[in-house]
Order: C-alpha cells, then structure tokens, then sequence
C-alpha cells in the first residue's frame, strides 16, 4: 500500500539521520564557554579602548595645571617710507629705527594660569566621571557577554536533550508500529491504528529533525562567541552549574551597571555645567617673556649675528569674556537637556530591569528544585510500575510501549523544565555579579 511505502521511505530518513555514538561527543562547559567569549569579544576590546582614552583625557585636563613654555624667532625686512625714526615691531619686539634693514627677534616667554574660579577643578572631574563611565560600560559588555553565552548554552541543552529523549521516543514508537503491524496481519486491530502510529511516528521524526537543525544553530551560535568550531555529532553541551537559590540575595538595581553608567553621564553634565558657569568669570594669569633683537642693513645673517638683550617682562594679566554671542548660555541650555533626557531614560531602564529580575525571582519560587526532584521521582515510580505491570501480564506489549512513550514526553518536559530553572538561576546570579563588580 501506498502508506506503507510512504512510512519506509522515513524510515529510511531516521536511519540516515542517526546520531555519531555518545562517547564521541566533546562536553562544553558553560564556565570554559564564557571564559573563551570574554578572549574574544570585539565589544569588550573596544571598552578597554575606551577606557584608555578616558584615562588619556584624564591626564590631559590635569596639564592645564601646568605652566606653558614657548620659543618663537621671527626674522622679516622693514621698510622705513619716512625719515622720521619711527616704532616697527618684529615678532614680539619693538624697534625704533629710521632705516630700512633686516631685523629679526627671538623670544622666550612662559605662562601660569592662576586663578579661574575653579574652572579647571571641573574639568579634572568631569574627566574622572568620563573614566567611571568608560568602566561601567565595560561591566555591561561583560554581562551582556555572559547573558549571550547562557542563552545560547540553554538553546543547545534544549535542543540537545530534546534529540536524545526524542530518539528514544521514536525507537518505541518504532516499536509500537511493528507490534500493530503484526497484530494487523493477524486481524487483531484495525488498519486505522497502525495508519495512526505511523503518522505519529512521521510527527515524531519531524520534531527530532527540527531540534537538530536547532542544535546546530546553537552550536553555530557559540562558534560566533567563542571562535571555536563545533560539529553536532561530535559536541555535548554539558549541564548548567547548579546555583545554591538560598544565597542569591535581592539585587539592588540602581547598583548595576547598566543604571550607574546614566548615573556617571548625569554626573559629568553637572560637572561641565560647573565648569560653563564658572568660565564665564575672571581668570588671572602670570605670564613673562624675555626677548632679544638685531638688525642689519644689508645682510639677514648679520642680522642675526647680532642679536642681542632686548627687555625681560613680568605680567600679570586678567581677562574677562564679557560676551560671546551668548555661546556659554546656549551650552548650558544644552547640557540640561541632556540631563533631563538621561533621567528619563535611567528611569525606563530601572523599570524594565526591575521587572525582568522579578520575573526571574518569582519563577524561582514557582519552579522549586523540589518540585521536580518529586516530579522525576513520580517518573522513576511509574516507569517501575509499568515494567511490572507487563510482566505480570496485566499489561499487553502495545499498552506498555504507550505508556513508555507518555513517560518519556513528561520526563523530557520535566528536564527541560529543569534546565529553564538552571538557566533563570544562572541569570539572576549574573545580575548579582554586576552589583559586586562595582
């Protein structure tokens, strides 16, 4: 009949598709995982980068401190139009002369800023703020880092443990067809039984081939973080590490990275607002300078030859921006904005990660470890119960092949229910960590 072909061509399929042996298989553990993505992350690179260049610009705000030395020479040609002596100035020199010549002049002149009104204070602070949130950005990317591994390790036990419950499933199924079928044969049931199973069985072989396909795309998945390269048939992804829900203490969210970084933004906007307001009064300067000077008619290197002492001055000057198109104002105007709109965005993220880390809290507590120790044991006893009820006959072969294959669906359920425990558990001491790393 055309069914039957149709269900050996299957066959055929599952037989093709058959797993490499189990002893084959190399175990990723999910800690070694991590640690391999944290090498490799472009992302984390990129945020010690950061963190370099803050750090650069840190020293760079600290040298305003510093007094400031420059050398300058000047050599040039003056034309004298009128016979009167007359003042000409070359560089930063003066020279009263009535002829015209070659001058040149070389001048040394320093300079201290004094007294700015704490102006340059601001700006060392507003530095460190940048280096503060250079390192909270570098704590997020090695969470997300973490948060990416886990789910992909949960992806590939998922689809790991649904490949080897679902071949089990499938070889009782398989089972199941060849009883009917001689059953069948012999007129004990109907054509429409076996017609059953075998869709079943066809159902069951599609479900196991979507959870390779799935397993290999988590693997793929884990090649992009770690780098590695990882066959299906030669790869176990190993369990998740078990976390003690006892120790895991409520996280403080304004503790995160991912709200102390908005924190450290806010931080420096108030501190270069200082900084705009307080560049907007007086500074005092010192500032000296020690010149010489020479001059010839006829040769630009006599003229240098006879340079000489001109004057030594000592000044101390103040300035004062009384106006400036209204600049300082405007980047005041800007910088609250800024403010207002990080404060709004601090606040949604506050919100969205509260609600996710209660989520991952309250499914704890819904989904105790010892639910599903029970729920495994409850498995275990009806598994003994079924092999004994065969074989004192109370049971024929087809009745216990069904409830074999029932106890399989619900102990696969309960695994992965286990494994979305271990998963939640791992994440929220993931959130945890972030707290402590700061």
């Amino acid at each position: 009949m055309k069914w039957k072909r149709w269900f050996f061509v299957l066959m055929l399929l599952w037989s093709v598709l058959g797993e490499l042996p189990a002893a084959a298989a190399q175990p990723l553990e999910y800690e070694s995982l991590l640690q391999q993505a944290l090498e490799r992350s472009w992302a984390l690179k990129i945020s010690q980068t950061d963190i370099a260049l803050r750090h650069l610009d840190y020293r760079e705000a600290r040298s305003y401190f510093l007094p400031t030395l420059s050398l300058r020479y000047d050599l040039g040609y003056t034309w004298a139009l009128g016979g009167e002596d007359r003042v000409v100035s070359v560089g930063d020199s003066v020279s009263t002369n009535a002829l015209s010549t070659w001058q040149n002049s070389l001048s040394l002149s320093a300079g201290l800023l004094l007294y700015d009104f704490g102006a340059r204070r601001q700006r060392v602070i507003g530095a460190q703020q940048r280096i503060r949130a250079a390192e909270m950005g570098q704590s997020e990317t090695v969470h997300e880092v973490g948060m990416a591994v886990l789910d992909v390790c949960v992806r590939g036990l998922t689809a790991q443990q649904r490949v080897e419950a679902l071949a089990s499933i499938l070889d009782r199924r398989q089972q199941l067809y060849r009883v009917l079928e001689r059953l069948e044969a012999a007129g004990a049931v109907g054509r429409v039984s076996l017609q059953e199973v075998a869709l079943r069985l066809a159902a069951d072989l599609t479900r196991l081939d979507d959870a390779r396909v799935e397993q290999g795309l988590a693997l793929a998945a884990l090649e992009e973080l770690t780098g590695e390269g990882y066959h299906p048939g030669e790869t176990r992804i190993a369990s998740l590490p078990e976390v003690a829900t006892d120790r895991l203490v409520p996280v403080t969210v304004a503790l995160l990275p991912q709200i102390r970084i908005f924190d450290a933004e806010i931080e420096r906007l108030q501190t270069e607002s200082s900084a705009l307001r307080r560049e907007m009064l007086p500074s005092f300067a010192l500032s000296a300078g020690y010149r010489l000077y020479g001059a010839d008619r006829d040769s630009a290197r006599d003229s240098l030859k006879s340079l000489s002492e001109r004057d030594a001055t000592v000044a101390l000057i103040a300035r004062w921006e009384v106006f400036s198109g209204g600049r300082k104002r405007l980047q005041l105007n800007r910088n609250e904005e800024q403010r207002h709109r990080l404060t709004l965005q601090r606040q949604q993220r506050m919100a969205e990660l509260e609600r996710e880390i209660n989520g991952l809290r309250s499914s704890l507590v819904l989904t105790e470890n010892g639910h599903l120790d029970q729920r495994r044991r409850a498995a275990v006893v009806k598994a003994d119960a079924t092999r004994r009820m065969h074989e004192e006959g109370l049971w024929d072969q087809v009745t216990r092949l069904e409830r074999d294959i029932a106890l399989q669906e619900d102990v696969l359920e309960g695994d992965l229910l286990r494994i979305r425990r271990q998963a939640e558990a791992l994440r929220l001491r993931l959130w945890q960590e972030g707290v402590e790393w700061n």
